[in-house]
């Protein structure tokens, strides 16, 4: 099975940027300058930057181009963002709560009623 070019140009980008060739902050070449390079087509070499803009390796800034993500970073805010975040509670309404036949719902609403008093 034939790799697509578009694949083979994100792979080596991808490995060059893994290597240090490109470190967070630089530019990678343009879609032109890629599209010369692998002997393709400009569509070609913009589809590879898309996907890698799309996993968040690389991205664009206009006038400025290309630019690598600073990967640490963002796991460091990633990290931080899902510390930092609130659960949002659950609130159940009930007509008849004396007569709560369902085991699913009765172990829920015990559970619950004994980290938050449901008013």
């Amino acid at each position: 099975m034939r790799i697509p070019v578009y694949q083979q140009i994100k792979d080596i980008l991808r490995e060059e940027i893994r290597q240090g060739k490109y470190k967070a902050g630089n530019t990678i070449p343009s879609a032109n300058q890629l599209a010369k390079d692998f002997s393709t087509s400009r569509n070609t070499s913009v589809k590879a930057i898309a996907d890698l803009v799309h996993e968040g390796i690389v991205y664009t800034v206009q006038g400025k181009g290309t630019i690598v993500s600073d990967l640490r970073k963002e796991i460091k805010e990633s990290k931080l963002k899902k510390r930092n975040s609130s659960v949002p509670g659950i609130v159940i309404i009930l007509a008849d709560f004396d007569n709560i036949n369902h085991p699913y719902m009765a172990k829920t609403i015990k559970g619950n009623m004994r980290k938050k008093r449901l008013v």
